[in-house]
């Protein structure tokens, strides 16, 4: 149903741009489409990592870990992948991966073992001229920094360029862990620009790594944002909140 959602989506497009049969048919089509088991624990996650282009360069996007993960939403991500990296003319193709589990009910040591078996399932369609993870929706620096160690360890040579979100002692870059949200924010305050609003009130949908740094940003920026919320509940102040106080709770 997703990728249903993005094929309806690009034909609309494709009448505006006038894209050929043979251009709708590049968009449509999936260079790779990997799916794995992974058995930890007794357990079996279903896992993939699907690139949906390479031509502007080796595919790069997300690993996400999530109960509601299903192949036809990383297929998804993928294609939006492609789309963003190409619009930013960032020398990359569009890829996305994801494991279907709930990370809130395991363990640290549970979440490792997943982690570099993901690397032991995927090695041979990842590296630097190939397909670069990162980290998404309930993965870290922390996992991308087992991913890297394991996948070194397969192939028996230093490699950080194979994974982005890393940690700093590992090649990781400094401000990664709030590029996604000053990118938004950025964006965000552009539009405002464009449109001439003024006054406005802001509410974030999801209060992880990147709501919390956009709603930080535009708090400390003086915008008032009234509501935030996240998988457990929200918070909503017609006053505006502080979130400092906020990230507290």
């Amino acid at each position: 149903m997703v990728f249903e959602n993005v094929f309806k989506t690009l034909k609309k497009v494709s009448k505006v741009m006038k894209l050929s049969e043979v251009e709708m048919k590049v968009l449509t089509s999936f260079k790779r489409i990997k799916k794995e088991e992974i058995v930890v624990g007794g357990e079996v996650y279903e896992a993939w990592r699907i690139v949906h282009n390479d031509a502007l360069g080796p595919g790069k996007g997300g690993i996400r870990f999530h109960p509601n993960v299903s192949e036809d939403e990383v297929k998804s991500l993928a294609f939006w992948m492609s789309i963003k990296n190409s619009l930013a003319g960032l020398p990359y193709g569009g890829a996305k991966g994801g494991v279907k589990l709930n990370p809130k009910i395991l363990t640290r040591e549970e979440i490792e073992k997943i982690s570099r078996e993901y690397i032991r399932k995927f090695y041979e369609v990842l590296g630097e001229d190939k397909d670069i993870p990162a980290p998404d929706v309930n993965t870290n620096s922390e996992i991308m920094g087992w991913m890297l160690d394991e996948y070194e360890k397969i192939k028996g040579k230093h490699e950080p360029a194979m994974i982005t979100g890393k940690p700093l002692s590992l090649g990781g870059c400094k401000f990664r862990q709030t590029s996604t949200s000053k990118g938004g924010y950025i964006i965000f305050k552009e539009m405002l620009e464009r449109e001439e609003k003024k006054d406005v009130t802001i509410a974030v949908q999801g209060f992880g790594n990147a709501g919390y740094n956009f709603a930080k940003f535009a708090f400390n920026d003086g915008f008032k944002v009234v509501a935030v919320s996240d998988s457990k509940g929200g918070i909503y102040d017609p006053e505006g909140l502080n979130i400092d106080e906020v990230k507290k709770v």
